[in-house]
Parts: C-alpha cells; structure tokens; sequence
C-alpha cells in the first residue's frame, strides 16, 4: 500500500508566492505605521554634460572590439583633457586597429 502525497511543486510555489507577498506586505505595514518618519537626504554632486577642465583623465580600454573601442571614443569625447593611457585585447590585431 503506497500512499500517494498531496503536497506538490504548484502547491509548494503557491504558498511560496503567497507567504512571500504577506511577508513584503506585512513589513510595508508596520514601517509605514511607525510615528516616527525618517527622511534621507542625499548630497550627489551635479550631473555635468561633459566631463570638467582640469588635470588630464587617463584611461585604458579592456577589449578592443566593437563595444571597447566605442567606448573609447565616448570617452575621448566626452571633454577636454581626456587620454586613453592602456589597450589590452586577446587579439593584437584588434589593438592595432583600436590604436589607429
């Protein structure tokens, strides 16, 4: 006599989902209950177009492919003051050809 159990994965993912739900829903109670709220103030810098004049930016590009080298030339013209210092790539083809 074997018995065949009722508990299954839909079963299981159901009450997964759904104690999960509860969960997220019974915090966001309690926090926004609370008399006391807190409010964060974030000090970011300004968002600039272009990057500022100043000392020289160095950077090197890890992959001189398609993307990489795109990247690069973002990079380079982005502002003034801007130098790519390194180039690595698997393939020294693919440097050559970022380099030029």
């Amino acid at each position: 006599m074997t018995e065949k159990s009722n508990f299954s994965r839909r079963k299981f993912l159901t009450n997964a989902a759904a104690l999960g739900a509860v969960g997220v829903i019974g915090a966001n109670a309690l926090v926004s209950c609370s008399e006391k709220k807190k409010t964060v103030e974030l000090n970011l810098p300004p968002l600039l177009d272009q990057a500022p004049d100043g000392k020289p930016l160095k950077a090197g590009v890890i992959g001189c492919g398609g993307r990489g080298s795109g990247a690069a030339l973002d990079f380079l013209n982005a502002g003034p003051n801007l130098v790519i210092h390194a180039l690595g790539d698997v393939f020294q083809d693919r440097i050559d050809d970022c380099r030029n």
